[in-house]
């Protein structure tokens, strides 16, 4: 019977490095495992936010009364205008601004 093998061994050292990169496979497989399931989750997060986010002014929408190419369409061609711009725009030619003002109104 062979004595068990000791400290200063190379038998010992080559079962060491061979459960070292064990441990290290075994380490990198969970590592992008993980990481695959990471991906995955932010990418269906970023799925959801763009299926909930209205394209032209940039808010959530969650239950949506039109559908959505229906309103793309509907928005071709025109222009978003932010509201504090709102003040500053002109009435395009051949069109007179609203001659009744504030004190103008029914209730006077």
């Amino acid at each position: 019977m062979a004595p068990p093998p000791g400290p200063g061994d190379p038998q010992e050292a080559t079962s060491g490095d061979e459960l070292r990169e064990s441990r290290k496979a075994r380490m990198e497989a969970l590592c992008a495992k993980l990481t695959m399931k990471a991906k995955k989750a932010h990418q269906e997060r970023a799925d959801e936010r763009d299926r909930t986010t209205e394209r032209w002014s940039g808010l959530r929408i969650v239950d949506r009364c039109i559908r959505q190419e229906k309103w793309d369409a509907s928005m071709r061609g025109k222009d978003l205008v932010p509201i504090q711009h709102l003040g500053g725009l002109s009435a395009p030619e051949g069109l007179l601004p609203c001659a009744r003002g504030p004190s103008a109104g029914p209730f006077r």
